[in-house]
């Protein structure tokens, strides 16, 4: 199971304030853990997800579950999504992103997460 490390936290576009989320990450910022990234979870639970940094393509080849798939630029703004990324796929490159965050399929829609809203990772 993920070890969570940061609570998620987003700020809507043009918003002063920060809304935390409850969603726990965990982080994958070296090369072997980005590797091995969610292939040893059978599941995703919705309150937690895996932010794989550097990191601007995925793929799902090996994994039980689909996936919401965030990427993010070097100031945490989402730059593109996959919602629902089904298992054994592999993800196009995402120009402009510096790092990705996995998420339990529909967590993307369940917490209204658009292209352009800031995510910060505030520690645990």
């Amino acid at each position: 199971m993920l070890t969570p490390l940061y609570q998620l936290a987003i700020e809507p576009h043009g918003a002063a304030a920060r809304l935390l989320l409850p969603v726990w990450v965990d982080l994958a910022d070296s090369f072997w853990r980005r590797l091995r990234g969610l292939l040893d979870e059978t599941v995703l639970p919705p309150d937690r997800g895996l932010l794989l940094t550097p990191c601007n393509q995925i793929h799902t080849v090996g994994m039980g579950f689909s996936i919401d798939a965030l990427y993010l630029d070097g100031q945490g703004v989402i730059v593109d999504m996959d919602e629902a990324l089904p298992p054994g796929r592999l993800g196009r490159r995402r120009s402009g992103a510096w790092s990705t965050l996995e998420l339990a399929a529909g967590t993307a829609s369940r917490l209204a997460l658009q292209k352009g809203h800031r995510l910060r990772f505030t520690p645990a």
